[in-house]
C-alpha cells in the first residue's frame, strides 16, 4: 500500500498552486479546466526549485525578452518564445499545436480567439445554409496565428492578467483555514 502525500498549497510568481510530490522525472505544471493550477515534482526536488519553475512560467514573455541585448534582439526572442509555444514554425507549418501549452495568458489571447474564429465560421455556414469552408477557415486561422506570433502586445499575457490568478485566489480564500 502506497503512502500518499497530501497536497500542499503554495504561491510563486503571483500564481497560487496545488503542489504534490510524485514519482516523476520532471516538474510538471497543469492549468485545470476550472483555472486552478496543479504542480507535481520529483520526490527530492527542493521547494525553492518548484517555486522558481512556477514563477518562470508565469512570466515567460519577460524571460524571453530579457535574453536580448537590444530591442531588436528582445523582439526576436519574444517571437521565438511565442512560436515555440504555439505554431512551432512559420505561417504554413504543419505541426499546429505541437507544443500546446496553457501558460499564463495563452488561453485568453491565443486559444480563445482561435476557437471564436472557428465558432463564427461554423455559425456563418449554418446560417447561410452553406457547407463549412475548411480551407477558408484554415487560412483565417493561419493569419491569426502568425499575427499573434509576430505581435509584441503584452496585454493579457502576464500572470497578473491571467484568469488563473483570480480563480486561484478565490480557491485559496475558500480553503485558507485548511491550509494554515
Amino acid at each position: 500500500m502506497k503512502n500518499k502525500e497530501p497536497a500542499q498549497y503554495r504561491a510563486a510568481g503571483g500564481v497560487r498552486y496545488e503542489f504534490k510530490r510524485k514519482r516523476v522525472k520532471n516538474i510538471n505544471l497543469r492549468v485545470r479546466a476550472d483555472g486552478s493550477v496543479a504542480v507535481s515534482a520529483p520526490l527530492g526536488a527542493p521547494l525553492a526549485q518548484v517555486d522558481a519553475f512556477v514563477a518562470g512560467r508565469a512570466r515567460w514573455i519577460e524571460a524571453a525578452r530579457a535574453v536580448g541585448m537590444s530591442g531588436a534582439e528582445s523582439d526576436y526572442y519574444e517571437r521565438n518564445a511565442r512560436n515555440i509555444l504555439t505554431t512551432w514554425g512559420d505561417r504554413d507549418q504543419s505541426l499546429n499545436d505541437y507544443a500546446n501549452r496553457t501558460w499564463a495568458g495563452l488561453v485568453a489571447t491565443y486559444y480563445k480567439p482561435r476557437w471564436e474564429l472557428f465558432c463564427d465560421a461554423v455559425l456563418e455556414a449554418v446560417e447561410s445554409d452553406e457547407p463549412f469552408d475548411e480551407a477558408a477557415f484554415t487560412e483565417r486561422c493561419k493569419d491569426f496565428e502568425w499575427a499573434w506570433v509576430n505581435s509584441t502586445d503584452k496585454n493579457g499575457l502576464n500572470a497578473e492578467h491571467s484568469a488563473v490568478k483570480p480563480v486561484a485566489g478565490m480557491l485559496y480564500a475558500k480553503y485558507k483555514s485548511q491550509i494554515e
